[in-house]
């Protein structure tokens, strides 16, 4: 897999403007990179804004 800088081309003659990479290992470098208390942060602002469609659908159903 080939990472190609913005305004370049997929050929080039700048030899530092095509990087190459292992895709796996790019992902396990990716996954190694989440913080947990970060991401704890960033699901419980998601769920404040988002509410869990099965309890709207329990109270719906327990006022009718």
């Amino acid at each position: 897999m080939a990472i190609v800088r913005p305004g370049f081309e997929g050929r080039t003659e700048d030899p530092e403007a095509i990087h190459w990479y292992s895709r796996a290992g790019a992902l396990k470098a990716f996954g190694n990179a989440i913080v947990p208390e970060v991401a704890a942060e960033v699901i419980g602002a998601y769920m404040d804004c988002y509410p869990d469609p099965d309890e709207q659908l329990r109270a719906a159903l327990a006022t009718n």
